[in-house]
């Protein structure tokens, strides 16, 4: 059985042994809008709160494509849903507020919106996931972040979970939000759907 604590640990201080290991580039690239307390800026992407709330001049970014394997051997790709609003949502099964959140997601899903679910703890079996997915009742693509690959790239990086990256029918950033933020979430959403 694994150690809830010691993964909790190692899931917060990842990012700061990375910033280290990288220099002070990763750290900036994980100013993000975390609630209402504003937002930070991301080489190659902006001012994410210009983009979130749909103001200022910030160009609005493209989400970098990527491919996974979801659980059950399809392949999961962001640019497969051009055209529609997704919401990435970064999480791990062990997490309190992932399991909070979980609820909403499935039922964001069903009201038009693409969810697609990225566990972020690579030593997580298929099975628990599988196990997850059944308890909750989740109808959207679930796949594992195995190499980190996500993690790593600066649109996504974060210094939390749960994470959303809400993106836009065009394939663009609308927001970033860590943390089960209900209204926030909600809000960014609707913005997104009435583009």
């Amino acid at each position: 059985m694994r150690n809830p604590t010691l993964l909790t640990a190692a899931v917060l201080l990842f990012p700061v042994l990375v910033s280290a290991q990288l220099g002070e580039g990763f750290g900036k690239a994980q100013g993000v809008l975390q609630g209402r307390d504003g937002g930070g800026e991301i080489p190659g992407v902006g001012r994410i709160r210009d983009v979130a709330l749909g103001g200022g001049a910030a160009a609005k970014p493209a989400a970098p494509d990527f491919t996974l394997t979801d659980l059950k051997g399809a392949k999961m790709r962001l640019s497969a849903h051009k055209g529609k609003v997704v919401v990435l949502d970064f999480f791990a099964t062990w997490c309190d507020h992932c399991k909070k959140s979980t609820p909403w997601l499935v039922g964001r899903s069903k009201e038009g919106v693409v969810v697609l679910g990225i566990a972020v703890d690579s030593s997580e079996d298929k099975a628990t996931l599988a196990k997850y997915v059944q308890d909750y009742a989740i109808p959207y693509q679930i796949a594992v972040d195995e190499k980190g690959s996500l993690g790593n790239t600066p649109a996504y990086a974060s210094r939390g979970i749960p994470t959303f990256v809400i993106v836009g029918k065009d394939g663009a950033i609308r927001s970033k939000i860590i943390g089960f933020l209900k209204d926030d979430l909600d809000a960014a959403m609707k913005a997104a759907l009435a583009e």
